[in-house]
């Protein structure tokens, strides 16, 4: 039987899961001292789920949540497919925006969850 699971249209308990999730995200580089330039930031090319600057480098953060017994698959979550999406709608948020910046990466920030708690992991330098 095929999954009727469409990535390109989450149902609204999973779209709301990933807002949450971007939110969390959001407040942690926060508290790190990075400033969020852009959420949820499209074009032709992909998303990026947060821009940010910290100091001096321009961060291009992927979010993920998954459950706990699902945590095995966090390193194979994020193709190189997408990280070419990434950086190329990356090159375009900077040739709009005049971004000046000295570094940049992506980084991978997961939330990984079970009943009674959510972990946060933070992995700089994915790429």
């Amino acid at each position: 039987m095929k999954s009727s699971r469409d990535p390109k249209n989450p149902s609204p308990n999973r779209f709301l899961l990933g807002r949450w999730a971007e939110e969390k995200a959001c407040q942690y580089l926060q508290n790190q001292g990075c400033i969020i330039l852009a959420r949820n930031y499209r074009t032709v090319h992909g998303e990026i789920d947060i821009i940010a600057l910290e100091k001096e480098t321009l961060v291009l953060i992927e979010v993920k949540c998954r459950k706990f017994h699902q945590r095995q698959w966090c390193d194979v979550a994020i193709s190189p497919q997408k990280i070419k999406r990434i950086l190329k709608t990356a090159e375009i948020y900077i040739e709009e925006n005049e971004i000046v910046f000295q570094e940049m990466r992506v980084d991978v920030i997961w939330l990984i969850r079970n009943q009674n708690s959510v972990e946060l992991r933070h992995q700089r330098e994915f790429v």
